[in-house]
């Protein structure tokens, strides 16, 4: 989300009647959010209403989701996702919120499934696709 939608969601809120400009909470700084049961749900550094620098998303259970960075609202650099046991599961690179350059990703046992290049979030060239090994005995 940019600036502009920032400004254009506050103005709406405003002209739909909420009269008081200091009761929209635009984030600024370190923010977390929690859920329920009272687990970290993601915590994130905002600058002007919009996602600045690294931030991370949790499961419910408290483990780590996701982790990557932001720059002006927009996913930029690596990413990180993880399945629910804590296994790596995609590492891929973003630019401008689209995918860009190297994306990895692995199997909840750790074994590489598929690598490729993305390039303004499109698929570029070749993908290699790795089939686990069966052993038989």
């Amino acid at each position: 989300m940019n600036k502009t939608m920032v400004l254009v969601m506050t103005a709406v809120l405003i002209f739909c009647g909420l009269s008081d400009a200091s009761t929209i909470m635009i984030p600024d700084g370190f923010h977390q959010e929690y859920y329920s049961n009272g687990n970290i749900k993601s915590e994130a550094n905002y600058k002007d209403g919009l996602r600045e620098g690294w931030f991370k998303e949790y499961y419910e259970d408290g483990k780590l989701k996701v982790e990557g960075n932001y720059q002006q609202g927009f996913r930029d650099g690596e990413s990180k996702e993880y399945f629910q046991n804590g296994t790596l599961w995609i590492v891929s690179n973003h630019k401008e919120n689209e995918l860009f350059g190297s994306l990895r990703e692995y199997r909840e046992d750790g074994s590489l499934k598929k690598e490729g290049i993305y390039n303004k979030g499109k698929p570029e060239g070749v993908f290699k696709m790795y089939y686990p090994t069966t052993m038989l005995s």
